[in-house]
């Protein structure tokens, strides 16, 4: 009796063992048919991706949406390929569509912000603002100092009707010389300068204040002297020569500030320091010159100008310096060319000068051909001539 109990026991242990074998043994076959059936779709998800990606970088976009649709229905935790997709639905205009899949991709990887962005740049174009300034001011807790952020912060409020928000974003971006231009910005733009209201200098304090960036800085001393802020910018200005001392165009904004304030020997040595790469600060320097009585000076200053970049203008001035310099001749030729582009302002200046006893008759009969109308109604205007 006990024998036969312990074959039984040994028997059920047997058939236990087999039938945990052919468990197992049947676990692991579907487990591992499993894991080749999720092996294929990944490789089937990778040929399509693949080709949808090649479609795209060559300018075939139906085929690349076909293939990226494939794929992504295949397999939906590539942040890549669903950005891919969104990218191809905002060029067909299916927005809505479009923000879901960068909203997709951003859950999947979330260190990748450009897909935020993207989703925020949807809302906008779906008019739902509220929702993009909501994103947008989550990637500015990322990172500052992007410039797209700012645009798209600028005219997401302005279009929500918050215009003093977007003013703010706008300020922000009036200083970086990419979007001077730009095409969203201007209704935002002329909002801002029809507002003629001037920040008060603590509100002027921008990112690049404390740079030592070149690019930066010369950005910053634009803005204020867009701002009316003359002295920051002459500030900024000088920060930049302390930084290259033949800086152009800190220079050249130098001496148009000391000249606008009547500093007339700093005006003068900054506009030399770019006068030999500059038409325009060569005519200020001439006109320097020409205010404190230096007029050999100017007329040189004025001659190199004209021959970088003739003007009637600087004609009329080396005329008169050339007058005030007792350089009869030189003026005469001046005055001349001056009659080829302009009789009239020729005439007048000739009449100007002849009434404060300068010019001889020879030089009046020179340009006898210029006298053929009665202008006699310009000479009466001469004040233009005189402070000349």
């Amino acid at each position: 009796m006990e024998r036969g109990f312990m074959k039984r026991i040994k028997r059920v242990s047997l058939l236990t063992a087999v039938v945990l074998v052919m468990a197992v043994t049947l676990y692991g076959t579907q487990r591992y048919s499993t894991y080749e059936a999720e092996q294929e779709e990944v490789r089937k998800f990778q040929q399509l991706a693949f080709k949808g990606y090649s479609a795209i970088n060559t300018g075939r976009d139906e085929e690349a949406l076909k293939q990226y649709e494939a794929a992504v229905a295949i397999y939906d935790k590539d942040d890549a390929s669903l950005s891919d997709l969104a990218t191809l639905y905002r060029k067909k205009g299916r927005i809505k569509e479009a923000r879901a899949l960068y909203e997709k991709a951003y859950k999947v990887e979330q260190d990748k912000y450009k897909h935020l962005y993207n989703a925020a740049l949807c809302d906008y174009l779906l008019e739902d603002y509220d929702s993009a300034v909501k994103k947008v001011m989550e990637l500015m807790h990322q990172d500052k100092k992007r410039s797209k952020y700012y645009r798209l912060l600028a005219i997401s409020h302005f279009a929500n009707g918050e215009r003093e928000k977007a003013m703010g974003a706008y300020a922000v971006l009036m200083q970086r010389k990419s979007y001077q231009n730009d095409e969203l910005l201007k209704k935002v733009k002329s909002a801002y300068d029809a507002l003629e209201v001037k920040p008060e200098p603590e509100e002027l304090r921008f990112a690049y204040e404390d740079t030592d960036a070149v690019e930066e800085l010369e950005d910053l001393m634009q803005r204020y002297v867009e701002e009316g802020y003359d002295i920051k910018a002459l500030r900024t200005a000088q920060k930049i020569l302390g930084i290259e001392e033949e800086h152009n165009g800190a220079h050249k904004m130098a001496a148009e500030l000391f000249y606008r304030h009547d500093v007339m020997d700093e005006a003068g040595r900054h506009a030399e320091a770019v006068s030999v790469h500059d038409a325009r600060s060569l005519e200020m320097l001439g006109g320097i010159q020409q205010r404190i009585g230096e007029h050999e000076k100017a007329l040189e200053s004025y001659e190199r100008s004209y021959a970088m970049q003739p003007k009637t203008e600087l004609l009329r001035a080396m005329a008169v310096c050339a007058f005030h310099a007792k350089r009869t001749k030189e003026m005469a030729e001046y005055l001349e060319r001056l009659g080829e582009f302009d009789p009239q302002l020729a005439h007048r200046v000739v009449y100007a000068l002849e009434t404060k006893s300068g010019v001889t008759h020879t030089t009046w009969e020179k340009l006898e051909y210029l006298i053929k109308d009665d202008l006699l109604g310009l000479y009466c205007d001469l004040r233009g001539c005189h402070d000349a």
